[in-house]
């Protein structure tokens, strides 16, 4: 796995984590992005970055808590593919730091 870190400003960096495999193209896990007013930088590093297409596994309820509702709108604007795979647990969210100890080791 390769760590690829983008400058967002004095004490800001998102990190693309791209990982190595046997298939074709290029594969990155990263944080979600700073959302608000920042979203539109964060998408155009991602595009700077190489990204063409996301993954998002949010609900709709955490992307509006997180204020990312125009995410797939900016990426389509950056020339980003985007692909939604809300992920529910019942009783958990994503955003929820006490749904993380509860999960299985893979």
């Amino acid at each position: 796995m390769r760590l690829l870190t983008i400058s967002r400003g004095e004490n800001m960096k998102a990190e693309l984590y791209w990982i190595d495999g046997p298939w074709p193209g290029r594969l990155a896990i990263l944080p979600r992005p700073r959302g608000g007013e920042w979203l539109p930088d964060e998408i155009h590093d991602w595009k700077a970055a190489g990204v063409q297409v996301i993954l998002s596994l949010l609900t709709s309820e955490e992307m509006a808590e997180l204020e990312l509702q125009r995410e797939t709108e900016l990426c389509q604007a950056d020339g980003i593919g985007v692909s939604l795979l809300p992920y529910t647990r019942p009783g958990c969210s994503f955003i929820d730091p006490r749904c993380l100890a509860d999960r299985p080791n893979r």
